[in-house]
Parts: C-alpha cells; structure tokens; sequence
C-alpha cells in the first residue's frame, strides 16, 4: 500500500512547478511503481533523443517557485499594515484583557492606563 502512496505523490504534477517530483530529480517520470528497474529505465533515457534536459527542467521550477513566493508574499502584505512607532514619553493605553471566570466584562473598562513609554525595546515593544 506504501508503494502505491508514493507512486502517487512522486507522480503527481506540483502546481507551482509544473512539473513531477520524479521529471525534478530523475529527469523523467516513472513508468511504473517497481523500485528496482529504475536505474535500467533511467539509462534508456538518458540516451533515446526525448530525454529533456534536467538543469533546464529544475531552473524553469525554480524560477516558477520564487514568482510563487513574490505573489503570496505580496498577497499576505497587502493586508497588514505597519505598526505604529511609539517614542519615549508617549502616553499609551492598553486593552484591558481579563480572562478570569465568572468576572463580568460588562462592567470593567475597556482599556487600563495611561502609561508613559519609558524605554523602546526591538521588534515593536515597550517599557
């Protein structure tokens, strides 16, 4: 059943390449689910005139791989913004947070503070 599996996942075209995993490594797609006859189907290959370069196969993948990863990156972007700067003395807030149970956060108020921001730290955090 193993075989099956793998066959299945080594012959199956990537969207983003275009192509197999098996044409991305051997070169060429597999005829069959044996193991062992791979290195004799691999030799007739190489030499019959449809054997396709696999250098060009593998940088064709990769030039498809990296305009996929410019895409979603600018995809995930477009919906963020950057965070806001704060500087040391500004009067912030904080969103009041309690999880406690059975405490009503109906009455509580929505935020605590103000608090000054005595020292900036990296990757957007305060003191």
């Amino acid at each position: 059943m193993l075989a099956y599996a793998e066959f299945a996942l080594n012959n199956a075209v990537h969207n983003t390449t275009g192509v197999t995993p098996s044409k991305l490594l051997f070169g060429v797609n597999q005829r069959g689910k044996m193991i062992d006859p791979v290195p004799e189907y691999l030799e007739q290959t190489t030499h019959s005139k449809d054997f396709h370069d696999i250098e060009k196969i593998r940088s064709e993948a990769s030039e498809k791989t990296v305009k996929a990863q410019n895409y979603n990156k600018t995809y995930f972007d477009g919906k963020r913004k950057d965070p806001h700067q704060y500087e040391i003395g500004d009067f912030v807030v904080v969103k009041n947070f309690d999880s406690t149970v059975g405490v009503s956060k109906k009455l509580i108020p929505q935020y605590k503070g103000p608090y000054q921001v005595s020292k900036k730290l990296r990757n957007d955090r305060y003191i």
